[in-house]
């Protein structure tokens, strides 16, 4: 049985790394691609230490289809508090992960072959799971992107504004339309009362006459009849 250590590991591919994370401090997004051989209880390791707040993209699959996914996991691990961030189901040939990291955390992301391990070097305890004692190849594509926390904030900040200022445009424009509805119901009052109080006066002009009109009948009748009585 072979262990590999992650700071071996780390030192191995240091040349690379270095020009990857110099790429890294001159645009806010670096990506690298790797076939691994893993072989059986071993594990192949990566380094991640972000100076920013970032986030990290990872896909991988195995590459063999003539052997069984099962003794293949992949493990990110925080190496300062030792904390689990992404662990690969069991029995997978292909899967990806998205880890969130903060400044000075340090990051692996292990491949490995028939190993329960922690992926850290501070852990030392390690179990095995049923292995076919074969290696492994795969292929692992990992993508950092690196967030501007103070931007993203200022965005956000902008977004609620703007927000703000349209909802403020909109309850301007509902309490104007409420008191073009209130104007406009006090001008139908006002054309109702006046109709009716028209409506009125002329139904009093018409009882008022219609009562002049009876009376008058009434006192014709009444010297038309004593009339002829006197006859």
């Amino acid at each position: 049985m072979t262990t590999s250590n992650p700071s071996f590991v780390a030192r191995r591919y240091l040349m690379l790394w270095t020009s990857i994370i110099a790429g890294c401090l001159l645009i806010q997004q670096c990506e690298a691609s790797y076939v691994v051989k893993v072989e059986p209880y071993d594990e192949q390791c990566f380094y991640i230490a972000p100076s920013t707040h970032s986030t990290i993209y990872g896909d991988f699959e195995m590459l063999e289809d003539g052997l069984s996914p099962k003794p293949i996991s992949v493990l990110v691990t925080d190496a300062q508090d030792s904390r689990t961030l992404y662990r690969s189901r069991t029995n997978v040939r292909k899967g990806s992960f998205k880890v969130e990291a903060n400044p000075r955390e340090k990051i692996y992301i292990c491949v490995q072959n028939g190993l329960v391990a922690a992926g850290n070097k501070n852990i030392q305890r390690k179990g095995k799971t049923k292995s076919d004692g074969l290696p492994r190849l795969v292929g692992l594509d990992i993508s950092v992107e690196e967030r501007d926390l103070h931007d993203e904030i200022h965005q956000t900040h902008s977004k609620i504004l703007s927000k703000a200022v349209m909802l403020s445009k909109e309850l301007t424009k509902l309490k104007n339309h409420h008191e073009y509805m209130r104007a406009r119901e006090a001008k139908h009052r006002e054309t109702v009362e006046h109709t009716f109080s028209k409506l009125l006066g002329w139904a009093l002009a018409q009882a008022s006459g219609v009562i002049l009109i009876a009376v008058g009948q009434i006192l014709y009748l009444k010297r038309f009849l004593e009339r002829r009585r006197y006859m």
